[in-house]
């Protein structure tokens, strides 16, 4: 065997020596790591770096009597709940908020988690585990960095077309609003 997938084999030498503190007469025992007659292996494997999801959050951002959207200014193109991937070292609650500030110039007060997104097919980009986030949002809007543009919706006037499984999680967040009743987590939900 050789390199790090099948592991490193390192020698350690046992010898017999004699006991005399064991129960009876004295016995004889195996101790390692000294100079001897057997040789024995340890496979030292070191522990692959697992191939996981991206992970992004987001913000339905209550604003004005409504939430606010912004326009995707690159690909997938349509309507958007504010957010984005999660820095490296970073928070999950900082992330929010300055995805927040960079797409809307929003200030943001996180208020809740709605619920934890994960479905395979969210973004045709790639597997991305979404955390979204209920928050209040002060300060003028305006559209930044990769935000088109931005505006505030309510339910009866939501855009058409909303990228990625949006639309899901804008009618679980109305659902909350009207019932107090956040999603459930169901093996069985949409894939």
């Amino acid at each position: 065997m050789t390199g790090p997938e099948q592991g490193i084999l390192l020698p350690v030498l046992l010898f017999w020596c004699f006991d005399p503190c064991r129960k009876g007469h004295g016995s004889s025992r195996k101790i390692g790591l000294a100079a001897g007659i057997e040789r024995a292996y340890i496979s030292a494997v070191p522990m692959a770096k697992p191939t996981t999801p991206l992970v992004a959050v987001d913000v339905i951002i209550e604003y004005h009597d409504g939430i606010v959207l912004i326009e995707r200014k690159n690909e997938p193109y349509g309507w958007a709940i504010p957010g984005g991937f999660v820095d490296m070292g970073e928070s999950l609650e900082q992330a929010a908020v300055r995805e927040v500030r960079e797409e809307t110039s929003l200030h943001v007060e996180l208020r809740e988690l709605l619920y934890i997104y994960g479905k395979p097919s969210r973004d045709r980009r790639g597997h991305t585990v979404s955390i979204v986030y209920i928050g209040e949002g002060t300060g003028r809007l305006k559209a930044a960095d990769d935000a088109k543009s931005a505006s505030v919706f309510h339910y009866e006037d939501l855009p058409s077309h909303l990228a990625f499984d949006h639309r899901e999680i804008i009618s679980d967040y109305f659902t909350f609003i009207q019932t107090g009743d956040k999603p459930v987590p169901d093996a069985k939900r949409p894939r």
